[in-house]
């Protein structure tokens, strides 16, 4: 059996490509030509086909799955090599591609040579592959038919011969002739197989080989391959009973036989005990649970998740869920999938005290982390719903929580503390210690009502700089190109925007203390 496809550039048959059967007596280092088989692309042999593809343009012809018989009459004993071969094109880059299926059972080579008794007719196939036949009466008086199967009605008597005539493609000096007797010995029998389960979602074959001379049907022909071959493939997604018929050519002989065929039917949706959005500082969980047989493999984002063995998993990362599923039968399946949040723990934060002056709007800023605010308690705020309001401050100090909720509904609390000063001033300690032990090992200026620090600056007593002061500093710690300043004074200036709009300069001097 061959099947090929291949590109039409319509040249010359010898140019065009070609699948190619070689047969050689290597005793002799002959090629037996009446055994040597060249199939052109648009040969006169009949089956291509015409794909609906094209490439670069031109046509691609394509013959499904034939049958062509190797013979080789009076070789018996020689040794012979048999070469198969595929070309493409002999002007340009076209191609040609062949595939094969070497049958050796030889046993039986006309099927419907065979008959039953009770038939009412005949249909003996010939040898398949020739480009040519012709079906005589056995003393040649009598010119039966010219096609590759003979149909005799009604059947003849057992032990008829009849002669086929057959000439191969390209070659008609290869004319061949084969004698046939048909015989009353068929037997019909119908084997289903036995009853079977298969793993739901794949495929299995049912029946048996098929004999020569018996027609085959199956009922119901769902879920199945072919309903007319002996051993088609099917794939049923609930319990199915298929009863199988064979019978002869002509009638004569029937029997069926029958054969459950049941699907192992996996629950491949994942539960989900919990929400599939959660928070780790509520404590809340998200956990998958897999209906399992066997073993389980759990994948978060199709990577899988080593840890993961048993049939129910808590999440502990967002991500993209599935478990690949294995049962005693040996099936495996691949659930759903299913989306988890699973939002990380996030503290508070106490922010930094923010010193106002009486009689001036603030505007405050929260962190940015959710999608609500709410400030408690709301007093002198411009709106306790957002993130950043304005506060116009009484006179007394005020602490507030800021609840912030997440998308995935998580709340974090944080803090803020706010003190009232009546006048505008920039302050800075007379004294500091930078002894590591974690009380005033900083200097930096202590702002009240001022809005933006211009500059902060500390200088030797020779007037040399020292430190230059940023918000972003913890302040001064008393060294010098890291080098630990010892007891000694030092002077320091400062200028800020307040928010009244004016511009504030300090001065004064600190004692270092070690």
């Amino acid at each position: 059996n061959y099947a090929v496809v291949y590109e039409s550039p319509n040249h010359q048959t010898e140019y065009q490509p070609r699948f190619e059967i070689i047969v050689r007596d290597v005793d002799n280092d002959e090629i037996i030509d009446c055994s040597t088989l060249i199939f052109y692309a648009g040969g006169s042999q009949q089956g291509f086909l015409v794909s609906d593809k094209k490439h670069n343009n031109i046509t691609v012809l394509y013959k499904n799955w034939a049958p062509s018989t190797l013979f080789l009459k009076n070789m018996a004993g020689r040794n012979i090599e048999v070469t198969f071969r595929v070309t493409g094109c002999a002007y340009a880059e076209h191609f040609g591609y062949a595939y094969l299926d070497v049958n050796s059972n030889c046993s039986e080579r006309f099927p419907g040579s065979s008959f039953c008794k009770d038939d009412t007719a005949i249909n003996v196939q010939g040898l398949s592959g020739y480009e040519q036949y012709k079906w005589f009466k056995a003393d040649f008086s009598q010119v039966l038919s010219t096609t590759k199967n003979l149909l005799v009605n009604p059947a003849p008597t057992n032990g008829t011969v009849y002669a086929l005539e057959t000439v191969p493609f390209f070659k008609p000096n290869c004319k061949d002739t084969f004698f046939v007797t048909v015989t009353d010995t068929l037997l019909v029998q119908a084997n289903a197989g036995r009853d079977t389960s298969f793993c739901s979602g794949q495929k299995i074959r049912i029946g048996s080989e098929a004999k020569d001379g018996v027609t085959y049907r199956w009922f119901p022909g769902t879920a199945m391959s072919d309903s007319t071959i002996s051993n088609p493939i099917v794939s049923p997604t609930v319990p199915t009973k298929y009863t199988l018929t064979a019978s002869s050519f002509g009638g004569g002989c029937i029997e069926t036989d029958e054969v459950w065929v049941s699907p192992f039917n996996i629950n491949t949706k994942l539960q989900l005990i919990g929400k599939d959005s959660v928070c780790e500082n509520r404590g809340e969980r998200a956990t998958l649970l897999a209906n399992v047989s066997d073993s389980v493999v759990w994948y978060r984002d199709s990577v899988r998740v080593i840890s993961a063995t048993t049939n129910t998993l808590t999440a502990v990362q967002s991500g993209k869920y599935f478990a690949q599923i294995f049962t005693t039968a040996g099936c495996s399946y691949f659930t759903d999938t299913v989306a988890l949040y699973i939002e990380p723990a996030i503290a508070g934060s106490r922010y930094p005290t923010v010193n106002l002056i009486s009689g001036y709007t603030f505007q405050l800023e929260a962190r940015q982390l959710g999608v609500t605010h709410l400030w408690k308690a709301a007093n002198f705020l411009s709106n306790p719903n957002i993130f950043n309001p304005v506060i116009s401050p009484g006179t007394v100090p005020i602490d507030y929580l800021i609840h912030i909720t997440t998308a995935g509904g998580c709340t974090i609390t944080d803090s803020l503390s706010v003190k009232v000063f009546p006048t505008i001033a920039i302050y800075v300690p007379t004294a500091f210690t930078p002894n590591g032990d974690g009380l005033n090992d900083y200097l930096k200026p202590i702002l009240r009502g001022i809005a933006k620090l211009d500059y902060f600056k500390i200088y030797n007593r020779y007037g040399q700089a020292v430190y230059s002061y940023t918000v972003y500093d913890k302040g001064w710690d008393g060294k010098v190109k890291s080098t630990g300043q010892g007891n000694n004074m030092f002077v320091w200036v400062a200028q800020g925007l307040g928010v009244d709009g004016k511009v504030y300069k300090e001065k004064g001097s600190i004692m270092l203390l070690r």
